[in-house]
């Protein structure tokens, strides 16, 4: 019987995406992240203690990304220079299948 699991060759990306496509993906599709994250917690901590560690495991996924901004500093609120709008979306972007193997592993 095959593994269910990912492996070394599957076609998820083993390595982190930067950190803005990341953070698209996550606002894009955090509902649906946040009901993987329930289904995959123990039925024996209860609905409301799930939905509380399924929103954390999600909102924590992002939280070892490179470049994040540290405590203390302050964003500024203006976009970075040369930001334009993004295209349209089509697809699965792999930032998205990473955030969701993330969370299934966490």
């Amino acid at each position: 019987m095959p593994s269910r699991h990912a492996t070394p060759g599957s076609s998820i990306s083993a390595h982190r995406p930067a950190r803005e496509a990341a953070e698209a993906a996550l606002v894009e599709h955090y509902p649906a992240l946040v009901r993987l994250a329930y289904l995959v917690l123990p039925p024996a901590l209860g609905r409301h203690r799930r939905v509380l560690a399924a929103h954390a495991l999600v909102q924590n996924s992002l939280a070892e990304a490179p470049g994040r901004a540290r405590s203390g500093t302050s964003r500024t609120g203006t976009p970075p220079v040369g930001a334009a709008l993004p295209g349209q979306r089509s697809g699965e972007r792999p930032a998205h299948a990473w955030l969701r193997a993330t969370v299934v592993r966490a």
